[in-house]
């Protein structure tokens, strides 16, 4: 007796050899075939060879662009799952460092104004070391964090010192022929000085003016007024004095009133003008200072959205909100003892230039 699984193998086998036969003798015939239409045509041989060369390989290279947009599909769906929550976590957590940033901007400006008008000192003496704190915060070095603060210190007075030059000319107090003579050295001095600063290594800037801030905070710290002087007012000595201090003022990044007043008085002009005319020579030194800075790190990139040694957003906030913030300190000072607030921003001052002497 015949086993059924033997016999079903049996058939399978019969099956496969049938259609082994059959397939060899349609190949043989489709041979036998071309081999005489190949010898009616001739070059048909060539072609049906070319064809069989160029159908597997147009095959293939559809096969690999049917791979390629699978592959191209695959990585863009990857894409999309790859911006997460975490990625929009990163982009608010940029947005608000942006925010706090220019919160410390506006802040730095109007106490700096506020000081300004309330105690009548140069707001550069608050914006250099504060901004220089900022910047480096904010991961640049120390040789680009001063000097960039003290020209966008300087960018911030051309704002600032506007507003003061228009309140003083409105009582009329501003001597404008000894502004003529006096601006254009200061402006000139102002030039050099801030193309020497940017040479010069930033912990040596930052040392420099620790030791000008200490010498003006001791003044203020002693309640040390300029003398008077009885001599007919008139800027002697104006063509050596004016560089001076342009170029002293725009190494510190201040608007020079702490060596102009005092340089005034003692050649005769009374003090309201002596501050007055101080004033006004502020914006010729910024101006001065900010070119020679601007032209120092002209086509270098030293930090972001910055001209030169200049930190534009900083110029821009910090200079409004100490405009904003003098009319308020001028509007204080008739309220509050300034020989004693003299005292104590002279005493912060020699904070700060510890500070900034280390």
């Amino acid at each position: 007796m015949i086993d059924p699984v033997d016999a079903l193998a049996l058939e399978l086998g019969f099956q496969e050899r049938s259609q082994r036969v059959v397939r060899k003798g349609i190949d043989g015939r489709a041979q036998r075939g071309l081999v005489a239409a190949a010898g009616r045509f001739p070059g048909l041989a060539e072609l049906i060879a070319f064809v069989g060369t160029v159908g597997p390989g147009r095959a293939a290279e559809e096969r690999d662009q049917r791979n390629d947009h699978a592959a191209t599909h695959q990585a863009c769906h990857a894409e999309k799952e790859s911006f997460n929550m975490g990625d929009i976590v990163t982009l608010s957590g940029s947005s608000q460092q942006v925010l706090l940033l220019l919160i410390l901007f506006a802040l730095t400006g109007l106490v700096a104004g506020v000081l300004a008008g309330l105690l009548g000192i140069g707001g550069g003496l608050v914006i250099v070391p504060a901004l220089a704190f900022i910047l480096r915060w904010q991961g640049a070095d120390v040789e680009i964090a001063v000097p960039m603060a003290v020209a966008t210190s300087l960018g911030t007075m051309l704002l600032t010192s506007a507003s003061a030059i228009w309140f003083h000319d409105r009582r009329h107090g501003i001597d404008w022929p000894v502004v003529a003579r006096l601006g254009p050295a200061v402006a000139g001095g102002a030039l050099l000085g801030a193309l020497l600063a940017a040479q010069l290594p930033g912990l040596l800037l930052g040392r420099i003016f620790a030791v000008l801030a200490a010498v003006i905070g001791l003044r203020m710290l002693l309640a040390v007024n300029p003398p008077q002087s009885d001599r007919a007012p008139f800027p002697r000595a104006w063509a050596l004095i004016g560089p001076l201090i342009g170029a002293v003022s725009a190494i510190m990044g201040i608007g020079g009133g702490s060596f102009n007043v005092p340089y005034l008085a003692r050649n005769g002009f009374p003090m309201v003008r002596a501050v007055a005319i101080a004033s006004a020579c502020g914006w010729p030194i910024a101006l001065g200072g900010l070119l020679g800075f601007v032209i120092a790190g002209w086509g270098q990139v030293l930090f972001d959205h910055s001209i030169g040694y200049v930190h534009l957003p900083g110029l821009i906030v910090i200079g409004l909100g100490g405009a904003l913030g003098a009319p308020a300190g001028v509007a204080l000072a008739h309220r509050l003892p300034a020989t004693h607030l003299k005292r104590i921003f002279g005493f912060l001052l020699l904070v700060i230039a510890v500070r900034m002497a280390w």
